[in-house]
């Protein structure tokens, strides 16, 4: 339910009719009622995303030696935010939000070498089955991931 909301929101607001139909199976396979996914009555809108972090993603974006990318999607909409190790060497934020609007390629292979994106889809579905509010998940990948620069 944590993130079936979430994907049909995407759906909704992209009018993207077959990550719809997915969520849509998802409920059906487990028997998940529509209503808690796509509530007819819609609820107040969250304020726009200011950017602000809790303090456990702030202090990562802060004092990490190496590469943090971090995705939070709100109201369906994505924001992708990295520290400068990542903008100045992998890929721009800006670039991510293009790629994100176009719907022309998946963000993870913009800087994901092909042969490894089924491991990082594995990890990122590990992080997706630990998901619940205010608890932070941690996964990883079985093995190195090779990533463009």
């Amino acid at each position: 339910r944590f993130t079936l909301k979430p994907l049909a929101a995407i759906a909704r607001r992209r009018n993207a009719y077959e990550l719809m139909e997915v969520a849509l199976r998802i409920c059906r396979h487990h028997e998940i009622s529509m209503d808690e996914v796509l509530p007819l009555d819609e609820a107040v809108p969250l304020p726009p995303f200011d950017g602000s972090l809790p303090p456990f993603f702030e202090n990562l974006m802060a004092n990490s030696e190496g590469y943090v990318f971090l995705r939070t999607i709100r109201d369906g909409e994505a924001h992708f935010l990295v520290n400068s190790a990542f903008e100045r060497s992998i890929v721009s934020v800006r670039e991510m939000q293009q790629a994100w609007k176009s719907s022309q390629v998946e963000i993870n292979a913009l800087f994901t070498h092909p042969e490894d994106l089924q491991s990082v889809y594995r990890m990122i579905g590990q992080l997706y089955r630990q998901c619940q509010e205010d608890v932070v998940a941690q996964a990883q990948c079985e093995r190195p991931v090779r990533m463009y620069d």
